[in-house]
């Protein structure tokens, strides 16, 4: 601090000014101060193993937040930006917020094998916006992709009805055949109006051949 103090009144050497540069001694404060955040967010990587830091997080959070805005007016040095992203930075808090949410939802498909997510009410809303967002023509054709890729299902009312198949095969491995009681309070009702739907001939032929393949029984008098 005393040879910057030095130096900004014109009494430091041109000698000791040089020695103190070949170390790298940064003399404005604010860079010091630039860097010393820095090294703190290069710790914070190396403990959590992301940069995702949380806002209010100490002296960090505030700092982010800081580079984020000075970037997008085009006030941030290019090595800085180059630093950052070395480490990861986190530029666009929506853009992460959604990837890891696509993340936790390819994820669920993999291990569940399909999309019931109904188990998970955070990514039934999440997939619920995508519908929703899609309709309205806002969402990217980019993350559009990315959820056709995983098989994504667009239409509410097809995700149900895969639901209720999933239901009815797992009723079936439980007890061995298809026979669900009018009064089962999950199937009972649906089971009833696949009947209904084919024989006014509103049921698709894809879906048909779905339930012929797990033994569906069509006939009321054989349930």
């Amino acid at each position: 601090g005393t040879q910057k103090k030095q130096k900004k009144k014109g009494k430091l050497s041109e000698q000791r000014t040089e020695l103190l540069n070949k170390l790298g001694l940064e003399w404005d404060r604010l860079t010091d101060i630039w860097n010393e955040n820095f090294h703190l967010l290069e710790q914070y990587v190396k403990e959590n193993g992301n940069a995702h830091v949380p806002d209010n997080y100490p002296i960090l959070g505030r700092w982010n937040l800081a580079q984020r805005s000075a970037k997008k007016r085009g006030k941030l040095p290019d090595e800085r930006i180059k630093l950052l992203n070395d480490v990861g930075f986190i530029w666009d808090l929506l853009e992460d917020k959604w990837r890891k949410n696509y993340e936790a939802f390819k994820q669920f498909i993999e291990k569940n094998g399909d999309h019931q997510i109904c188990s998970d009410a955070t990514l039934e809303a999440w997939a619920g916006k995508q519908r929703f967002y899609r309709n309205k023509g806002t969402l990217s054709n980019e993350r559009i992709e990315l959820l056709d890729d995983l098989g994504f299902i667009w239409d509410k009312k097809e995700q149900e009805w895969q639901e209720k198949y999933k239901r009815l095969q797992e009723y079936i491995e439980e007890n061995g055949d298809a026979k669900i009681p009018q009064r089962h309070p999950k199937l009972g009702g649906w089971v009833q109006r696949q009947r209904r739907k084919k024989k006014n001939y509103l049921l698709s032929n894809e879906r048909i051949v779905k339930l012929d393949a797990i033994g569906f029984i069509w006939s009321e008098e054989e349930n």
